[in-house]
This record gives C-alpha cells, structure tokens and sequence, in this order.
C-alpha cells in the first residue's frame, strides 16, 4: 500500500513537472478514467406507447460516450429518436439518431467525437412503440462521464 501510494506521488510530480513546462494549454494531462467517472443512465419496462427517458446531470459538463437499447420484438417496433434537448432553447435542440426498429431488436451508437453538455441540456431518448396492441419490453441505456 505504501508503495503503491508513493509511486502515485512520483507520477503527480512528474504530470505536475510536465504542466509546468507545457505553455499554451496545448497538452492535457489526465488520469486514467476510474469508475466513479463513468455513469449510467438506465431505464427498463413494457410499453405499447411511446416512451421518453430523459438523461440528465445537473453538475457541470458531461460528455455522452454512448446510447445503448434492447428490445424484445422486431418488426414495426417503431422508432428510436436520441436528441439533445438544449438549455439554451429550441433552435440548438439537435437529433443525433432516428432509427426505424423494424428489424432491430439491439441498437449501440457511440459518438465518433466527444459530445460535451452543459448542465442544462439534457438527452430525450423517445421510443414510439408499435401501435399493434402487443406490449413489447425494453430496455435504454446511456453512457457519460461528468467533466
């Protein structure tokens, strides 16, 4: 343990000695990600209608690192839609995925570069499930570490 904590304080001086030699913010040095980093918005059910789940951090900035569903039926499943729902207002609202369900039952999309949020927006991941009567169980999560 104590060697262990050592070794942390040689790595600090060495990223503290970098930073100071650095100029113009041009290299950023960070940590490896830990699990208190990563968060995970969840939500699970059984719907016939539509369903939206807002993910939402009222901390700071986050970043979305990735929108994961499951759903127990295909065909005219319906759509998933994933915007961004802007603080700021309606004109900066921004849809990252429209995705018709009718032969998907698993969808992941990861953002090709970071996708930084203010603690005001927040995502609508919405779901309009299939207007046929039979309940169709799923599941939505998404991915973010807090800035």
């Amino acid at each position: 343990m104590a060697e262990s904590n050592n070794l942390n304080r040689t790595v600090n001086r060495i990223f503290t000695d970098i930073a100071s030699v650095v100029s113009s913010g041009r290299i950023l040095v960070k940590p490896e990600l830990t699990t208190d980093d990563i968060k995970f918005a969840r939500l699970t059910g059984t719907s016939t209608g539509t369903v939206t789940y807002e993910v939402a951090s009222t901390v700071g900035l986050w970043e979305l690192l990735d929108v994961r569903a499951h759903f127990s039926a295909v065909g005219a499943a319906g759509t998933l839609d994933v915007v961004l729902d802007s603080g700021s207002s309606t004109p900066y609202d921004l849809k990252f995925i429209s995705e018709a369900l009718t032969t998907v039952t698993d969808l992941f999309w990861q953002p090709e570069r970071p996708i930084v949020l203010n603690a005001d927006d927040h995502l609508d991941i919405t779901w309009a499930s299939p207007t046929t009567g039979s309940s169709v169980t799923f599941g939505f999560e998404a991915a973010y570490k807090l800035l």
